[in-house]
């Protein structure tokens, strides 16, 4: 037998409001028939969440071996960073100090670092905050020093991000030999030269969009119907909420498969296609129907 948990019936505003009104606090998910006092909050910040996951001292791993290799630190050619556990600044305060003598040395490494939470919260000079879905990167003028905030090694597809690694890598060589390459000209070229207007739509297309398709994303549609558009979307989810319902001209309970899509698309025949707005399965299915020739063959275009 499987026994699958589900979280239901639950009213997320609260939370959200909460966390709009107090930013960042703890909290806990509790059984139906559980006391909440009887489960303690936990504060990560609190225990020391780094020395948990690391090497405390030298270990032998299979002492019954016939054969014997040591691990020597034979220092580094470039530094790689990633995000967590915990606070850095209450809880790794020695580890940042180390960072940044690294980073002002006279010697230059190499630094490529993922997720360090750098992107933008209040705009310069001014208490606004926006709230914006770009994924932020930062990069030195001159030191070979660059950040991403997203993860480009979950691969979410399509993996135009893959070759970040191959980048760093890149420069740490050039940095080891005498030929040093500037990063930022580097990290500019190597991403937009796979660029092309091959795919782009026939200048026909861009007349008014009057039918499209919306792989699993409710939050689109009101925009939408507001320029008379027809809208069919495509949600598993039995959970539209009866305002958006309302709003649409066709909806689909089906899965987000190739299949179920082509299907749609030769009944409905969209101008275009909105599959960003999703997560990963959406933009999966979408990468498939454009590789195969569905979208082509239907004269579908994948919109932003």
């Amino acid at each position: 037998m499987i026994v699958i948990t589900l979280i239901l019936g639950i009213d997320t505003r609260m939370p959200t409001k909460n966390l709009r009104e107090y930013r960042t606090i703890l909290g806990k998910i509790i059984m139906k028939g559980t006391d909440p006092a009887s489960i303690p909050f936990q504060h990560l910040n609190i225990d020391n969440l780094m020395t948990q996951v690391s090497i405390q001292k030298p270990y032998i791993i299979n002492p019954t071996g016939k054969i014997s290799i040591a691990c020597i630190n034979c220092e580094f050619d470039g530094l790689f960073l990633s995000s967590d556990p915990g606070d850095p600044q209450t809880q790794y305060p020695e580890t940042i100090t180390i960072i940044e003598s690294w980073i002002t040395s006279e010697t230059i490494k190499p630094v490529f670092g993922i997720g360090l939470e750098h992107q933008p919260c209040l705009l310069e000079g001014t208490q606004r905050c926006f709230i914006t879905s770009q994924n932020h990167g930062i990069i030195h003028d001159s030191k070979p020093f660059f950040s991403v905030q997203f993860y480009p090694e979950h691969c979410a597809e399509p993996r135009d991000t893959e070759n970040l690694f191959q980048i760093f890598l890149d420069v740490i060589q050039s940095y080891k030999s005498t030929k040093s390459i500037n990063v930022e000209t580097y990290l500019v070229e190597q991403l937009t030269k796979h660029c092309s207007t091959d795919n782009a739509p026939l200048p026909a297309f861009y007349k008014r969009v009057k039918r499209v398709l919306i792989l699993e994303n409710n939050q689109v549609i009101k925009a939408i119907n507001e320029d008379n558009v027809y809208t069919v979307v495509l949600n598993q989810s039995t959970s539209i909420p009866q305002t958006a319902k309302d709003l649409l001209n066709k909806v689909y309970p089906f899965s987000i498969i190739p299949n179920y899509v082509e299907q749609i698309l030769r009944i409905h025949r969209p101008d275009g296609i909105l599959l960003s707005f999703d997560e990963e399965t959406a933009l999966h299915c979408g990468v498939h129907l454009h590789e195969s020739g569905i979208l082509q063959k239907y004269s579908c275009n994948v919109l932003e």
